[in-house]
């Protein structure tokens, strides 16, 4: 009886996912970058996030049986990748932000 606790394409998913946090690591150790190294970090991290969300609807999808432990790390790959989109996505929707062209008003600028 071959019963496999995690398939590889499981766990690649999830170290996938998880990747977007080594742009942190940078920051914490008091580098500072130049703008094309933040845009290729940038650039990187939806590809790490697109193809964790590919590899882990794969494993979730797949009609082999892989096991309940697949399953799950696809599952918990699959709430991470979700979790980087809707960042991503408020982060782009932010208008205030004047990096995306937006303006504060008086007041957040302390005058008034």
């Amino acid at each position: 009886m071959d019963i496999r606790l995690a398939s590889p394409l499981a766990t690649a998913a999830l170290i996938l996912g998880l990747l977007p946090l080594a742009a942190l690591i940078p920051g914490m150790l008091g580098f500072s970058l130049t703008d094309e190294v933040r845009f290729g970090w940038m650039i990187a991290n939806f590809a790490f996030i697109i193809v964790s969300f590919a590899c882990a609807l794969v494993v979730k999808l797949g009609t082999d049986n892989c096991g309940t432990g697949a399953k799950t790390l696809a599952s918990v790959s699959v709430i991470l990748d979700a979790f980087w989109l809707m960042l991503i996505i408020g982060l782009l929707g932010d208008d205030s932000s004047p990096r995306m062209g937006g303006t504060r008003t008086e007041v957040e600028h302390g005058a008034g």
